[in-house]
């Protein structure tokens, strides 16, 4: 099956795609001469990168990637385009306005009065975990943008998110600092992508066999539960062609293999989640019920879905619709977990709103419809916010206005805190 160009939304131009494996190749050779391949501490500071569909055309959702974690989740940026071509599809967001311009007072781990507590797979009890990756695409160090985002929004995070490729050992020691720092404990969801240095059929056989033993060592040594989510958003690596190494049954069967593996291996530590795209064009793809892993092996199931932040068109409207968009038979990600899966506690991994100068306010309202529509969505036991100020594409930062801030703000404090000390 060839793949049709698309139209990349970042540029307005038409590319030909290459192959997922020779993109991240590139990041690898770019990660080294940056040094972030040989610096465990700092592994990854920017997380994945290309995420644009490349085996799906679908002119009913026209080239929308930048509005959708279905598309693009937007933990990164094309590695294999020249960075002179990669234009934002926004006009420059505002400088983000300081968190003193809407004072809230900061609640502690030590001082919260939840009864809400940590049940079995780091299930909360009542209410939500909440949590974010605090500055994606920054090379500052993760304390000070933690603490940032952290002071930003009121109240310490719940869930740290970060993102690990092939030989990268997590938690990296930046990762166990946030989690185990006493005073502010903390969960952490790491994505890992074991083998972008082969297909997934070849890491299914035990190509990876040696880093995932590696890695299962690592993570028996951390003491405390942790989230893993093995090759978030895999869907826009599927390669259908029987053979092809990389099908979606291959995706299963890498999946389970590193789970089992990992498991065996003495990482029963770890709490595994099974990572969608929100892009409903892969989800009603006949081969796309193939690549679950399994209810046996897999805790949580999340999706990656933004909202665009324009007033209409794709990508738009409110939390209802960035949690249940239907496309055809498709009736949305959540209908679909909790009428296939009704056992398994939901997650949004990543989630946000693009900023956009033709609807500033847009920002805010969209908070407050997610703090309003939130009940509806009971089964919804995690949201992971995707901040960033610094994509091609524009901004999703909470601060990026007075408005947005005041409004995320208000959404943070209706979210009743998790007791985390039982991890």
């Amino acid at each position: 099956m060839s793949r049709p160009q698309l139209s990349d939304d970042r540029t307005g131009l038409h590319r030909r795609p290459t192959g997922p494996l020779r993109r991240w190749r590139a990041v690898l050779v770019l990660a080294s001469l940056l040094g972030l391949a040989t610096a465990p501490t700092t592994a990854l500071a920017r997380p994945f990168v290309d995420r644009s569909p490349t085996s799906i055309s679908d002119s009913a959702d026209t080239a929308i990637s930048a509005s959708d974690g279905g598309a693009g989740d937007f933990s990164s940026v094309d590695a294999s385009a020249p960075s002179s071509s990669t234009t934002a599809a926004n006009p420059a967001a505002p400088a983000p306005t300081p968190a003193a311009a809407s004072p809230v007072t900061t609640v502690s781990a030590a001082s919260s009065s939840s009864t809400c507590t940590l049940g079995a797979k780091l299930v909360p009890t009542c209410g939500l975990l909440w949590g974010a990756a605090p500055a994606a695409f920054s090379s500052e160090a993760r304390a000070t943008t933690l603490a940032a985002y952290e002071a930003d929004q009121g109240r310490p995070l719940d869930v740290y998110h970060g993102y690990h490729v092939n030989d990268q050992p997590f938690p990296n020691a930046s990762e166990r600092a946030i989690a185990l720092d006493p005073a502010k404990p903390r969960l952490l969801l790491l994505n890992w992508r074991p083998a972008m240095d082969m297909t997934w059929a070849q890491a299914a056989a035990g190509g990876a066999d040696a880093r995932i033993d590696a890695e299962a060592r690592v993570l028996k040594a951390f003491p405390a539960k942790v989230f893993v989510a093995i090759w978030a958003e895999g869907e826009h690596f599927v390669k259908p062609t029987a053979g092809s190494g990389m099908t979606a049954t291959d995706y299963r069967d890498m999946s389970r293999h590193v789970i089992s593996r990992l498991k065996a291996g003495g990482a029963t530590n770890a709490v595994f989640v099974q990572i969608f795209q929100g892009y409903p064009a892969y989800a009603v793809q006949p081969w796309w019920p193939s690549m679950y892993p399994g209810d046996d092996v897999i805790d949580w199931i999340a999706c990656d879905s933004y909202n665009s932040g324009n007033a209409s068109g794709y990508g738009a409207g409110d939390f209802s619709l960035l949690v249940n968009r239907v496309k055809g038979s498709w009736q949305g990600w959540y209908h679909w977990a909790t009428t296939q899966h009704p056992t398994k506690p939901l997650m949004l991994a990543e989630w946000g709103i693009w900023y956009q100068s033709a609807s500033p306010a847009r920002m805010a309202t969209f908070y407050d419809q997610v703090r309003t529509q939130l009940p509806q969505y009971p089964r919804i036991k995690a949201m992971l916010y995707f901040n960033t100020a610094n994509h091609p594409k524009g901004t999703t930062a909470i601060d990026t206005n007075s408005a947005s801030l005041a409004a995320y703000r208000r959404l943070t404090a209706s979210i009743p805190r998790v007791d985390l000390s039982n991890r």
